[in-house]
């Protein structure tokens, strides 16, 4: 059951929120602090949505064997995660805590950090962020402004019957997923340039 009054327990509802692609209930379980972290946050929310809508309309048009070879088993997976959250370590101190999410992934996930507001925990997803060049942080937001709209584009035209078969939405994805990469490195090296070109002199009377 869902018991956000511990940090491992409000991994529940949030794990919940995600594999139903419920932007508003993910949302709702992300604490921020600043506009740069609620951006973060309604990012976060927006890529989940858009995965699961994109797992549906794919399982929906081709079938569930077509979605699991570009996702995954998602119901295998997050059963899985599930059946170990009561295995997880968290330490809390005061109002902070960290979740150790080794079981998961054998150390391949960081730990998770969460917040405590009134009587219930949420994920910090400000933390991770506090050592980072702001800069870096819109690019990485912009990117997943680029997926979200990757996926979402890909979910209508399937859904719309203007993709066919499973194997040309997966190669309309991965083209258009490097196109978008392309396409923000092309401009982070432009502005990179801009902004170490020396400034003109201003002109002499």
């Amino acid at each position: 059951p869902d018991d956000a009054s511990t940090p491992r327990g409000a991994l529940r509802p949030l794990f919940r929120a995600t594999d139903a692609g419920d932007g508003a209930k993910i949302r709702s379980l992300l604490y921020t602090d600043n506009p740069r972290e609620e951006k973060m946050a309604d990012s976060t929310a927006q890529l989940s949505s858009a995965i699961v809508q994109l797992n549906k309309a794919i399982t929906d048009a081709f079938g569930a064997d077509a979605a699991k070879a570009l996702f995954g088993d998602m119901a295998a997976l997050s059963k899985e995660r599930d059946n170990q959250v009561d295995q997880l370590v968290e330490e809390i101190h005061g109002d902070t805590a960290v979740v150790h999410l080794d079981p998961l992934g054998q150390g391949k996930f960081q730990p998770m950090d969460f917040k405590k507001v009134g009587n219930l925990w949420k994920l910090r997803v400000g933390k991770a962020m506090e050592n980072l060049d702001p800069a870096k942080v819109d690019q990485q937001l912009e990117y997943v402004a680029d997926q979200v709209k990757v996926m979402n584009d890909i979910t209508a035209d399937v859904t719309a019957g203007k993709i066919k078969t499973a194997e040309e939405a997966t190669q309309t994805l991965q083209a258009k997923m490097r196109q978008a990469i392309m396409q923000l490195a092309e401009k982070q090296r432009k502005a990179a340039t801009q902004s170490t070109a020396p400034t003109p002199e201003p002109a002499k009377p």
